[in-house]
C-alpha cells in the first residue's frame, strides 16, 4: 500500500504521467507486477516479494497439505476467479493460523517502505506546482511588461478594438462532412511525428503479415490511439466551451453524431492495415468483427466521457477490456476479431447491440447536459 501511494504521488509530480499516459503506464506496471509473481508461482522461494505473496503462500499451502495430505500442491495452487469451475459448487476450508513473523520478514517488508517513501522524495523534487519561478518560462506566468496584452485598469472598461476585413458569404447548406474533418482535427491536433511514425508501422505490419499476425497487430493498433477516444465527450467540458458547442444548431444530431464519426475514422485509420489483409484473404467474419469493433471502441468512449465529463474512466476500462478480450484471448470479450480465426457470430450481435445501445446512453448524457 506505501508503494502505490507513492507511486501515485511521483506520477502526479512528472507533469507527463500525470494524465492519460500515466494512467496507462500504471496498468501495464501493475500487469508487469503480477506477471512476476505468476512467473514464480511454482516455486515459492520465500523472497521479499512487492506484494508479499512468497510469505503467505506457502504457509496457506502448508495448512491446506496439513488438513488434507497429498492435494496442495504448488503447481495445484491458483488465483483468480474461478466461477466456472465445478469444484466451485463443492468448497471445503481449511485453517490457517497466518503469518509467523520474524525479525527478517520485518525487516524485508520494511525495505519497501523505505522505498515508498524515497519515492516520495523524489515526487518533491518534480513537484513544482504553486510555484511558477521553478516551472521555467514556458510554465511561469509573465509579468506585465513581458506580457503582450495591455494592462486593464479595473477602475474603467477595456476598449475592444476591432478590425473587421471582408466576410466571406455564409453557407445555408449544412455540410456534416465538414463537421467531422473539423472534430478529427481537433482530435489529432498536438500528436507528435513519433505518433504517426508507429501507427504507420503498425498499418503497414498489418498490410504485409500473415493473417494471424495480422490480427495481433490490430491488437496493438487499437489500444495505440487510446488518449484520442479519451477525449471524446469530454473536451467540451475541459476546454471550457460547453456552453458554445451546446448553443449551435442541433447539437446533438450533428455534433456529437460527427464527434463519434471522427473516432470512428481513428479506429478505421490505425487499423486499416489489418483490414485490408483480411479483405485480401477473403475473411468475412474477421472483417465484420474488424467493422463491429471500429464502432465500438469510439461508442464506448463517448458514453463513458459524456457521463462522466473525465477521460479517466475510459481510460482504465477500455484498458482493462483490451487486455482481459484481445490479449488474453477471451473470445466473449475480444471485440476486435483476434481470438479466434472465425469470431463468433453471436460474439459481433452482442458487440453491435452494445454499441447501439451506447450510443443511445451518449445522446441521452448529452440531452441530460443541454437541459442542465
Amino acid at each position: 500500500m506505501a508503494v502505490v501511494a507513492s507511486v501515485a504521488v511521483l506520477f502526479e509530480a512528472i507533469p507527463l504521467l500525470r494524465g492519460g499516459v500515466g494512467n496507462v503506464a500504471y496498468f501495464f506496471l501493475w500487469i508487469a507486477a503480477l506477471s512476476v509473481v505468476g512467473l514464480r508461482a511454482g516455486a515459492w522461494s520465500g523472497n521479499n516479494d512487492l506484494m508479499g505473496v512468497d510469505l503467505v503462500i506457502p504457509g496457506i499451502l502448508s495448512a491446506c497439505g496439513a488438513a488434507f495430505p497429498g492435494c496442495a500442491t504448488s503447481k495445484e495452487f491458483s488465483m483468480g476467479f474461478n466461477l466456472g469451475s465445478k469444484a466451485v459448487l463443492n468448497l471445503t476450508t481449511f485453517r490457517w493460523e497466518g503469518v509467523h513473523w520474524t525479525p527478517e520478514i520485518v525487516i524485508g517488508r520494511s525495505m519497501w517502505v523505505v522505498l515508498a517513501l524515497g519515492m516520495a522524495f523524489l515526487a518533491s523534487a518534480f513537484f513544482h506546482r504553486f510555484d511558477p519561478a521553478r516551472q521555467g518560462r514556458k510554465g511561469a506566468t509573465p509579468s506585465p511588461a513581458e506580457s503582450s496584452e495591455p494592462e486593464v485598469s479595473p477602475l474603467r472598461p477595456a476598449t475592444l478594438a476591432i478590425t473587421l476585413g471582408r466576410l466571406a458569404p455564409a453557407s445555408r447548406r449544412f455540410r456534416f462532412g465538414g463537421m467531422v474533418m473539423a472534430e478529427l482535427r481537433l482530435a489529432l491536433k498536438g500528436l507528435s511525428w513519433l505518433w504517426y511514425a508507429v501507427a504507420g508501422g503498425l498499418i503497414i505490419g498489418g498490410l504485409v503479415s500473415p493473417v494471424a499476425v495480422s490480427r495481433g497487430l490490430l491488437i496493438a493498433a487499437w489500444i495505440w490511439p487510446i488518449l484520442i477516444w479519451s477525449a471524446m465527450g469530454t473536451r467540451e467540458s475541459r476546454l471550457g466551451t460547453d456552453q458554445v458547442v451546446f448553443s449551435t444548431a442541433h447539437p446533438l444530431r450533428r455534433q456529437l453524431t460527427a464527434c463519434w464519426v471522427a473516432g470512428v475514422v481513428v479506429a478505421v485509420m490505425t487499423g486499416s492495415g489489418t483490414a485490408a489483409r483480411l479483405l485480401v484473404a477473403r475473411d468475412r467474419a474477421g472483417l465484420a468483427a474488424w467493422t463491429v469493433g471500429a464502432l465500438f471502441i469510439p461508442a464506448l468512449a463517448l458514453a463513458l466521457g459524456v457521463w462522466s465529463g473525465s477521460s479517466k474512466l475510459f481510460e482504465v476500462v477500455y484498458t482493462l477490456l483490451w487486455y482481459i478480450g484481445p490479449v488474453n484471448r477471451v473470445a466473449e470479450l475480444d471485440y476486435t476479431g483476434a481470438a479466434s480465426a472465425t469470431s463468433g457470430l453471436s460474439t459481433r450481435w452482442v458487440f453491435l447491440a452494445v454499441t447501439l445501445a451506447l450510443v443511445a446512453l451518449s445522446f441521452a448524457g448529452r440531452k441530460r447536459q443541454l437541459q442542465d
